[in-house]
């Protein structure tokens, strides 16, 4: 499909012209087909006196199609847990969950196939690693209906008991130091 006076690409498997007028683009979108080898996209007779009798040729406008950004759809939330990783092994993992959805709700356990988590998530999933479960229904932008049962790991530390109880002692002490700093103050203005 090349024409002449029109640049071609080509990767292989087609040809497509760089530089076609519109009104050639819509003769061939109306017919079907390749442009007119007889017309030319850029026409001699156009164009305007430049630098000495030289023509300067009129290059016709080139319509780019802007891309469409397409809705992705919404997930509607049925069910919500917290969990937490109590043993990994090769295949699956055992969780404590939590279901955020009904707080009240007792805690369960479960087991999960690693083939849930997402390939970017696999090195997270350890003892101690915290999760989000979530089921519900994603509605697309076509309409369609699927129920999905998603699992993020939570990617900010999480603190142990023991990293509480060490942040306390370091508040305690911090405390103590700017007691006594204050009290050294009111002696020294006294």
């Amino acid at each position: 499909m090349s024409t002449s006076g029109s640049q071609a690409v080509t990767d292989g498997t087609f040809e497509a012209p760089l530089c076609v007028p519109l009104d050639e683009i819509g003769r061939m979108i109306r017919l079907g087909g390749e442009p007119d080898a007889t017309s030319s996209p850029v026409s001699e007779k156009e164009g305007t006196t430049a630098i000495g009798s030289e023509k300067s040729q009129r290059v016709p406008p080139i319509v780019f199609g802007t891309p469409r950004i397409e809705p992705q759809g919404h997930f509607d939330v049925l069910q919500q847990y917290e969990g937490v990783v109590l043993s990994a092994g090769r295949d699956t993992f055992w969780a404590r969950l939590t279901n955020t959805t009904c707080p009240e709700a007792d805690e369960e356990e479960g087991e999960f196939p690693l083939e849930e988590v997402s390939e970017d998530d696999r090195w997270l999933v350890k003892p101690g690693a915290i999760f989000y479960w979530y089921i519900g229904y994603h509605d697309s932008a076509d309409r369609q209906r699927k129920r999905q049962s998603i699992i993020r790991f939570r990617r900010l530390p999480a603190y142990t008991s023991e990293d509480i109880s060490r942040a306390r002692e370091i508040a305690k002490e911090l405390m103590e130091t700017f007691l006594r700093a204050e009290r050294d103050d009111e002696l020294s203005t006294e």
